[in-house]
C-alpha cells in the first residue's frame, strides 16, 4: 500500500496530533522523563524531532525557492542550536517546529517530484516516507514514557511494514550462522522473510502458507525497530517466545 503524497500529508498531520495528544496536560510526560531508547529522555526526542523538522523544511523550502540545497554545515548548526536550548524550549520548540513542517508539506504539490537530499535524489513521497517513519517511531519513544503499554497506532502500521527492508540492515546485527525465518504478522496480516547473516534483510513473501514464527504487526515492528522492550502474551504465542526473543537480540535499533 505504498502512500500517495494526499496519504502522506494526512499521515503526518495524524502523526503530528497523535504527540501533541501525548505532550498534552494533565497527563505529559516530563521533560527529563526517560524516553526510549533509555539513553535519551523526552526532551532529547523532541529536540531530535524539532531539528529533524527543521531540516527537511529547509530542504524543501530551499529547493521550492530555487537555491542550492543545504550543505552539512547547515545541518550542524541546527543540530548545535537544537543542543543549545534547555530541555523545556526542546519540547516547546519541537513542537512547533513539527507543526511548522507539516503545514509546509500541506501546501506542495505533486509537481514537486524530486528531492535532492542526503547525497541522493528522492521522489517527494520517499522524501516524505522517511520523516513520517521516523515521527510515528519517535512518538512511541515519548509515549511510552507516561505509558509502557503504548502501542503503535493501527493506521500507521502497513504502512511501517513496507518499511522494514529498508531498516532491517540498520537495525540488525551481524550473525554468524546464516539462517532465514518465515514470519507471518497478523492486524495487518503479511508474511515476510527475515535473512540473517553478514546483513540483516526482510523481504516479501507473496504466496507463503507457513510460517517459523506468527505475531503482532505491531510488535514485529517494534522489534525491527529495536523497541521491543519485552514481549507481552498479545504480541506472540507461548510456541513462537523463543524466535521471537531471538529476532529480539538481533535487531538491535539505530
Amino acid at each position: 500500500m505504498t502512500q500517495n503524497l494526499a496519504q502522506l500529508r494526512d499521515a503526518l498531520r495524524t502523526s503530528h496530533d497523535r504527540l501533541v495528544a501525548v505532550m498534552g496536560f494533565p497527563a505529559s510526560p516530563a521533560a527529563d522523563a526517560a524516553a526510549y531508547p533509555e539513553e535519551w529522555n523526552v526532551s532529547d526526542v523532541l529536540s531530535h524531532l524539532g531539528s529533524g523538522a527543521e531540516i527537511f523544511g529547509l530542504i524543501l523550502t530551499r529547493l521550492l525557492a530555487g537555491e542550492d540545497a543545504p550543505t552539512q554545515d547547515d545541518f550542524v548548526a541546527i543540530w548545535d542550536k537544537w543542543n543549545a536550548k534547555s530541555p523545556d524550549e526542546q519540547v516547546r520548540d519541537g513542537l512547533n517546529a513539527d507543526e511548522d513542517f507539516v503545514d509546509l508539506v500541506d501546501g506542495i504539490d505533486s509537481a514537486l517530484d524530486k528531492v535532492p537530499a542526503f547525497g541522493s535524489v528522492w521522489p517527494l513521497t520517499e522524501f516524505l516516507g522517511m520523516r513520517l517513519q521516523e515521527h510515528i517511531v519517535h512518538t512511541w519513544d515519548v509515549e511510552v514514557a507516561s505509558n509502557r503499554y503504548a502501542t503503535i497506532p493501527a493506521e500507521h502500521l502497513a504502512f511501517l511494514l513496507e518499511q522494514l527492508p529498508g531498516i532491517a540492515p540498520r537495525s540488525g546485527r551481524e550473525v554468524k550462522e546464516a539462517q532465514k525465518i518465515v514470519v507471518r504478522v497478523v492486524d495487518p496480516e503479511a508474511y515476510l522473510l527475515v535473512e540473517l547473516g553478514l546483513v540483516t534483510a526482510i523481504e516479501s513473501l507473496e504466496n507463503a502458507t507457513n510460517a517459523d514464527l506468527t505475531m503482532s504487526a505491531e510488535a514485529f515492528v517494534r522489534l525491527v525497530f529495536g523497541r521491543l522492550a519485552a514481549i507481552r502474551p498479545s504480541d506472540v504465542a507461548p510456541d513462537d517466545e523463543r524466535t521471537a526473543s531471538y529476532l529480539k537480540s538481533v535487531f538491535v535499533g539505530y
